[in-house]
């Protein structure tokens, strides 16, 4: 699994993924919500947990756009995206794991 590195209070670039089914099947998000859930790798409460931007719908692309809280604390995170689509049904990406994000610490000021 890839670790994408950002630097510590840093709100930019912002994460962009393409939620895919188990069979890697793009997931339609017409019409749906999407949340995302930020966990500190080490520490079992949920950081942060609020509305991701959808990208594109029909194509499941959805980004997460670092608010400056959400990046003050070095650490690795766990990153998942909770989907409840038009009908009620949920559904958490990546269906297996977790998107990993290292906040590294900066130098300086």
């Amino acid at each position: 699994m890839t670790t994408i590195n950002i630097k510590q209070d840093d709100t930019q670039p912002a994460m962009k993924v393409r939620l895919k089914d188990s069979a890697g099947n793009p997931a339609n998000l017409t019409g749906a919500s999407v949340q995302v859930a930020i966990q500190h790798y080490s520490k079992p409460v949920i950081k942060f947990f609020r509305s991701a931007y959808v990208a594109d719908a029909s194509t499941g692309e959805v980004w997460l756009i670092w608010q400056p809280k959400e990046t003050q604390v070095t650490g690795l995170y766990r990153i998942e995206f909770r989907v409840t689509y038009q009908d009620g049904t949920i559904e958490t990406f990546p269906n297996g794991g977790y998107l990993l994000v290292n906040i590294l610490e900066r130098i300086g000021e």
